[in-house]
């Protein structure tokens, strides 16, 4: 009984998928026969001067420049002040673009600031890293 339940419950699994992988497309994503390329339209942002406690969001731009769907697996951030707040958890065709949304936090981070947010993914190279930097001021004295 329990060896019935269980193969029931396998086969449910199983044809309840969305997406047949098929030999072609489970092999350029695993083997990269047909690398994808990410290419951003800029790796570094500068938001120049902002008081202490203010919040920066940036949308890395990029583009799959590459001849195979690319795959983004982890946005690494350098610490607990930035987020990575929307990046795509879907392939992204050739050709396709998409962004990858960051948040950063300046509370008590007062000085200069140099982030490092590290894109993990299918590419040749695997990672890139990109710059977020700027200045972060204490509030002004208002009398």
């Amino acid at each position: 009984m329990r060896v019935s339940i269980i193969f029931l419950l396998a086969i449910c699994i199983f044809t309840s998928c969305d997406e047949v992988i098929t030999e072609e497309n489970y092999t350029d994503l695993i083997e990269l026969k047909n690398p994808p390329i990410i290419t951003f339209e800029n790796e570094t942002f500068d938001f120049g001067t902002i008081i202490d406690g203010d919040q920066v969001t940036h949308k890395y731009k990029f583009t799959n420049t590459g001849n195979g769907p690319l795959v983004l697996s982890a946005v690494n951030k350098s610490c607990g002040c930035t987020i990575a707040k929307n990046w795509p958890r879907t392939p992204i065709a050739p050709g396709e673009s998409s962004y990858i949304e960051v948040v950063y936090n300046s509370e008590g981070r007062a000085g200069q600031t140099n982030k490092t947010i590290t894109v993990v993914g299918n590419t040749k190279p695997n990672t890139t890293k990109l710059k977020l930097i700027g200045k972060v001021v204490g509030p002004t004295d208002t009398n």
